[in-house]
């Protein structure tokens, strides 16, 4: 199962629209569409705003996708990147 195709059903099964996910995240509908159709890969800000929206671990999300590239670019974001208040993230986002 792609990165995508996960995002979708997540949010299939919580019943919840392109649109709903959408006003969660604060993205646009066009980039949704294309993410679940994997056209896009997700920055590290948007795959934990993707796991806060969907209500599961970055891990969980992640852990799913074969994509070695995509696995290393959450590692750097856990490693480099704090959230935008500036806390780290919290435990249960690490494997």
């Amino acid at each position: 199962m792609t990165l995508g195709q996960r995002v979708r059903a997540l949010r299939v099964s919580k019943g919840m629209s392109l649109r709903e996910l959408g006003r969660a995240m604060d993205v646009s509908l066009p980039f949704l569409s294309d993410l679940e159709r994997d056209r896009r890969t997700p920055s590290p800000a948007r795959i934990v705003q993707l796991s806060d929206a969907l209500g599961v671990t970055v891990t969980s999300l992640v852990s799913l996708h074969p994509s070695q590239e995509l696995r290393d670019l959450v590692d750097r974001c856990v490693r480099d990147t704090r959230l935008l208040d500036g806390s780290m993230l919290p435990k249960g986002y690490l494997p």
